[in-house]
């Protein structure tokens, strides 16, 4: 996944928890956190680690691209078979 640092520094902002507090309360390495921060793609488990300490979503964490895709297949595909 790939996060929105933005979005996700505003969590962390609203938790008032630093990176290595995060880091230590979701039971992950502090780097995969600075990762986070900075936007870098991620596994789900650990970004659902720290949405779950911070009490967010996940889905309101990340760029959120999964409907353009879907609507420009949708009409590729409503081209090819209608």
């Amino acid at each position: 996944l790939k996060p929105d640092s933005q979005k996700f520094l505003i969590a962390m902002a609203k938790a008032e928890s630093t990176p290595i507090e995060l880091a230590a309360k979701a039971g992950i390495s502090v780097n995969f956190v600075y990762s986070i921060c900075r936007g870098k793609h991620t596994k789900p488990k650990y970004l659902g680690a720290c949405c779950r300490i911070l009490n967010v979503k996940v889905e309101d964490t990340v760029n959120n691209c999964f409907p353009d895709v879907w609507i420009c297949f949708n009409s590729v595909f409503q081209r090819l078979y209608t």
